[in-house]
């Protein structure tokens, strides 16, 4: 039986803990109006505090009506964020586009609140599966970086952290691991050793290095980029929860199942709580969490888990997002191993489908994937196709 599960949400874990944790700079970057509307503005950031994101949409949009210029980007990068925060990725890059448009006319192309919005774009399109158009975003924020920052500054490590998800996300990770450590080594000088996008890059070059099957050293920093979400932010917000289901991920690759099952179902319940029953990122912690039980022996629960995560993920992800596709390839895995051939099959050919439009056919996934349906078609002796 094959050992390898896609336990790692590519898209939606390494990005929502960069929107999480990155400074919302943009929303910060102008004077604040007065009046109603600088209430209104006020109760946004508030309500992105507590991530009450239905809250946030509604506020937003009734804002738009009051507000003009600047003040009307900032309103952009709240709808922006609250969309985000439901899963509605492609909404939210439109929104934050909206944004982007008003501090270029406003502040031009180099000012700081533009650069960060140009951030939210890149990251926005990524969620949303839309690689190809998240890569000029991504490495335009780290060339206008470089040129006005030079080599330590606050810009060039959202670029360096922006190109590094690509990298990631292309399978390309001795790469992404350079780049992740540049942005890790600016935000520990500039911000210091305690600060929320600090954490971030934490997060970030652990993951990288977990992907290079380096746990041992990726499990400091996780713990590290923990403790400082638990105290900045608190034990029951979404960034916590990211955080303790990757230190769950390094754990479980490291025999230490009991401990990641106990962290799995911590993480499940405070995104349930969070985020709410039917999130990408609840999905992620079903799925998760029914590999730890798999690979403890305890098979009987794995697929219904499974079967609830891709539910989640078609419906609001899409069929056609590679988070879903990651769903499909977990089951036809489940589906593999009972000897339900004809369903895996059809999973498997529905997730090499979906990640060769969205990845391209070079990518590791797309590999992973036809690997399996060739393995697949042996074990049923489909020789001659299975070549």
């Amino acid at each position: 039986m094959k050992s390898h599960w896609t336990r790692i949400s590519t898209v939606v874990l390494l990005v929502s803990i960069a929107v999480a944790g990155e400074s919302r700079a943009a929303s910060a970057s102008v004077d604040t109006p007065p009046g109603a509307l600088s209430a209104s503005i006020r109760q946004l950031a508030a309500l992105r505090e507590h991530s009450d994101w239905v809250g946030l949409e509604r506020l937003a949009r009734q804002a738009l009506g009051q507000a003009t210029g600047l003040d009307r980007a900032v309103v952009d990068v709240g709808l922006g964020d609250a969309l985000q925060g439901q899963a509605r990725y492609g909404e939210a890059a439109e929104a934050y586009r909206q944004s982007l448009a008003l501090y270029e006319k406003h502040l031009g192309s180099d000012h700081p609140g533009t650069l960060a919005t140009l951030d939210y774009v890149g990251t926005a399109l990524m969620m949303a599966g839309r690689l190809k158009d998240a890569e000029p975003v991504f490495r335009r924020l780290l060339t206008t970086g470089e040129r006005l920052a030079g080599a330590n500054g606050v810009l060039v490590a959202r670029g360096e952290n922006g190109v590094a998800k690509l990298l990631r996300l292309e399978g390309r990770y001795t790469e992404a691991e350079v780049h992740f450590r540049r942005a890790l080594a600016i935000r520990e000088k500039v911000l210091g050793p305690e600060h929320a996008d600090t954490a971030v890059s934490l997060t970030n070059l652990s993951m990288i290095l977990w992907s290079l099957g380096r746990a041992s050293e990726a499990e400091p920093l996780i713990r590290r980029a923990l403790t400082i979400s638990e105290k900045t932010a608190g034990p029951d917000v979404p960034v916590t929860e990211q955080r303790i289901n990757q230190l769950a991920l390094i754990l479980q690759d490291e025999g230490r199942l009991t401990d990641a099952e106990a962290l799995y179902r911590r993480a499940l319940a405070v995104a349930e709580k969070t985020q709410g029953a039917e999130h990408p990122d609840t999905a992620r912690d079903l799925t998760n969490l029914g590999s730890v039980l798999w690979d403890q022996g305890r098979h009987g629960d794995v697929e219904a888990l499974f079967r609830r995560a891709l539910a989640i993920n078609e419906k609001v992800l899409g069929p056609e997002h590679p988070e879903t596709a990651l769903s499909l390839n977990n089951l036809a895995f489940v589906l593999e191993a009972r000897g339900e051939f004809v369903e895996a099959e059809r999973f498997y050919r529905r997730a090499l489908a979906i990640d060769q439009k969205a990845l391209g056919s070079e990518h590791t996934g797309v590999a992973l994937v036809t690997s399996s349906i060739a393995e697949l078609l042996r074990d049923q002796g489909r020789l001659a196709e299975a070549e």
